[in-house]
């Protein structure tokens, strides 16, 4: 039996109760949404696809020019996770650029860092295995935004696209551009089949260049489903056979219905159930 999980976070160098965890009123995370996160999926204590999660971090600071933190993020993930007892689990990464007002930072500011692991969400399984619906939004996050394709705290249309998936009793909502473009949706991404054909919305519309579809794009194109990353437009999606979600934490998740109209015979499709196979074998692999 394992170990019960204890409530901890990693935060400037220590792992300590989640209880006792304290950031300045004045970081600029909390005031300017000055930040950067990943979440990266544990298996069997070890982060998976740890370097990619890294540089894309690692991206998003260039961008928003806070410096990378002079920490090994890797060992923290490890000395979290193991406080936690969660070896299968995920962690949030926050990288903020430190303590201190007005737009313009002050010089030589240090990286406030903070890791909170976090249990797998209940039914997740379940949503892998028979599907789940979803929601068209009626706004998108903005393709052509200073932080766009990055991943920032800035989430106020992601918590807002929840908000009206959860009324709707809906599993995510799909973000959906001024031009009717689909992009991306709150906190996964797209993809659908169509004549046997893998498709996603290229990252120029604004979707964030995620980890899970990295590695999708390269299963479909080993299971022969020719990826093609292209513009799709909202009602491009009535018109495809098959639908489903990538994330690290939810992996692969058919969807069976948008806006209450079933997706194909709406019941996770053939080539949906074949690289949700495909993703399990190599997270296997990485287990070893």
């Amino acid at each position: 039996m394992s170990r019960r999980a204890r409530s901890v976070v990693w935060l400037n160098d220590r792992v300590i109760p989640s209880s006792r965890a304290r950031i300045s009123v004045f970081d600029r995370g909390f005031l300017y949404g000055d930040a950067a996160f990943e979440t990266v999926r544990i298996y069997g204590g070890r982060p998976f696809r740890w370097h990619e999660h890294r540089h894309r971090l690692a991206t998003t600071l260039r961008r928003l020019s806070i410096p990378f933190p002079d920490v090994d993020l890797r060992r923290a993930i490890d000395e979290v996770v193991e406080a936690a007892h969660l070896p299968e689990s995920s962690v949030r990464l926050t990288v903020t650029r430190g303590v201190g007002e007005g737009l313009v930072p002050e010089k030589d500011l240090v990286p406030t860092v903070l890791l909170i692991p976090r249990s797998i969400p209940e039914g997740l399984e379940e949503a892998r295995r028979d599907g789940v619906s979803v929601i068209r939004l009626p706004f998108g996050q903005g393709r052509s935004s200073f932080t766009s394709g990055h991943k920032t705290t800035d989430y106020a249309a992601a918590v807002q696209g929840r908000i009206l998936a959860r009324k709707a009793g809906a599993f995510e909502a799909l973000y959906v551009e001024d031009d009717g473009a689909l992009s991306e949706a709150t906190t996964s991404n797209v993809f659908g089949i169509r004549d046997g054909r893998l498709v996603t919305p290229p990252v120029a519309t604004g979707c964030l260049p995620g980890i899970t579809r990295g590695l999708v794009l390269q299963l479909g194109r080993r299971a022969g489903l020719d990826p093609l990353e292209r513009p799709l437009s909202s009602n491009d999606l009535d018109r495809l056979d098959e639908v489903f979600l990538t994330g690290s934490v939810i992996e692969l998740v058919p969807v069976i219905s948008i806006d209450r109209r079933p997706v194909g015979a709406g019941v996770p499709g053939a080539a949906t159930i074949a690289l949700q196979r495909a993703y399990a074998r190599r997270v296997a692999t990485a287990r070893k």
